[in-house]
């Protein structure tokens, strides 16, 4: 019997870069996509960061 804990959770980190000089700062949504190998079949979660926040999390996620 499997402990549900034992599953993984995948950490992802986004890293933007800062414009320069003088712009106007504007919520814009955007489309990201990340594609690697996976190293398991299910994950428990996916947690998405930016910066020091959390902005997404994923749960009960599995791979093809």
């Amino acid at each position: 019997m499997a402990d549900i804990s034992a599953l993984l959770r995948q950490h992802l980190y986004l890293k933007t870069k800062p414009l320069d000089g003088i712009c106007i700062l504007l919520s814009t949504p955007k489309t990201v996509e990340h594609f690697t190998l996976a190293i398991a079949k299910q994950y428990r979660s996916i947690i998405i960061h930016c910066g020091e926040q959390v902005i997404a999390t994923i749960d009960n996620v599995t791979t093809p």
